[in-house]
């Protein structure tokens, strides 16, 4: 969990840092983020979201950690200035993408892909 929540936050922060438009930047990065990696590394957070889902199953301490993790990143797109409704409705969404695309249950086309980025974009305007 911590080197998923670290290895995530570096990327996001950094991100975020490249934006002249500090508008909901943490939440475009995170959105970013999802959506450009690489395949390698994409299955590599895959294993570590499928493992995060068991430890926090079993583990109450972690399950805190996570959602603690969820809320700071809406509190960031709250600081951005997007609404928190925006800010929820774009992190529920990308746990639901990754969480779907780790079980297998979602595979999107390239189109489905661009179509979903661009809806979450819209969102922290």
């Amino acid at each position: 969990m911590k080197r998923l929540t670290e290895h995530v936050a570096t990327r996001v922060s950094e991100g975020a840092g490249q934006t002249a438009t500090p508008r909901g930047a943490t939440l475009r990065s995170q959105i970013s983020f999802a959506f450009d990696m690489p395949p390698r590394e994409k299955n590599r957070m895959r294993a570590l979201v499928l493992a995060l889902m068991e430890a926090a199953k079993s583990s109450p301490a972690v399950a805190t950690g996570a959602s603690r993790e969820v809320q700071r990143a809406v509190s960031a797109g709250l600081e951005e200035g997007v609404t928190e409704g925006n800010a929820l409705l774009i992190q529920l969404a990308l746990d639901g993408y990754w969480l779907g695309e780790s079980i297998g249950t979602l595979s999107l086309n390239s189109r489905q892909k661009t179509a979903l980025r661009n809806a979450l974009l819209s969102l922290t305007q």
